[in-house]
């Protein structure tokens, strides 16, 4: 007679236990942001001594490193009031010296674009920045503000009001202090846009602050 049992009992426990444990998840360390090097600017003095008064002044910058230059300082004392910003400063600029271009700025010279900017008074100088807003437009050139080692790039400073310099004692010769970036030297002082004023020579009373182009 056939059977009315299963042949087999079913088998309650698994066939086979798990071959592997499972992965445990990565516990490495995140990795760190890279450190940023904060830009070193340097700043290089000429006097702050000076009585005389100069209206329109150039003078040369020659570089002993490829230097870029960020902004400017000049000393007003109190030609200004001191608690106001005051824009009028014109700053011109030229790829080699001024000497040859004094008198003419058509098709030589470049305006740079200056900001406003407060006087800080007698015995100290008057940070001259540039217009951040206009360095942004297509028309401004950033090789302007660069001097390549060996090289030499003339500036022209003009106000109205008048700011301070020395006199100095030959146009051209060396007026900064120490230091391995640049050489301020004297300059040329004009009486009117067309007129060199020959009874002195100009030392500009101020201050450049510049980096060191690719140091960062």
């Amino acid at each position: 007679a056939p059977s009315l049992a299963p042949s087999l009992a079913p088998s309650l426990a698994p066939s086979e236990a798990p071959s592997e444990a499972p992965t445990e998840p990565t516990t490495g360390a995140p990795t760190e942001a890279p450190t940023e090097v904060p830009t070193e600017y340097i700043t290089v003095k000429t006097q702050l001594d000076g009585t005389s008064i100069a209206k329109r002044l150039l003078f040369d910058i020659s570089a002993q490193k490829d230097v870029t230059i960020e902004s400017f300082k000049i000393h007003i004392g109190n030609r200004l009031r001191l608690d106001q910003f005051t824009r009028g400063v014109q700053v011109w600029t030229k790829s080699g010296t001024h000497v040859g271009f004094e008198t003419s700025r058509r098709g030589t010279w470049k305006r740079l674009p200056m900001a406003a900017f407060k006087n800080e008074g007698p015995g100290e100088y008057t940070d001259i920045d540039f217009h951040w807003r206009l360095k942004l437009s297509p028309r401004f050139d950033p090789s302007d503000l660069e001097i390549d080692a060996g090289s030499t790039r003339a500036f022209y400073f003009i106000f109205a009001k008048g700011f301070y310099a020395t006199e100095g004692t030959a146009v051209g010769n060396p007026c900064s202090e120490s230091n391995e970036y640049i050489v301020i030297k004297e300059g040329t002082v004009l009486s009117s846009p067309r007129t060199i004023d020959d009874s002195w020579v100009g030392l500009w009373n101020g201050a450049v602050v510049l980096t060191e182009t690719g140091s960062d």
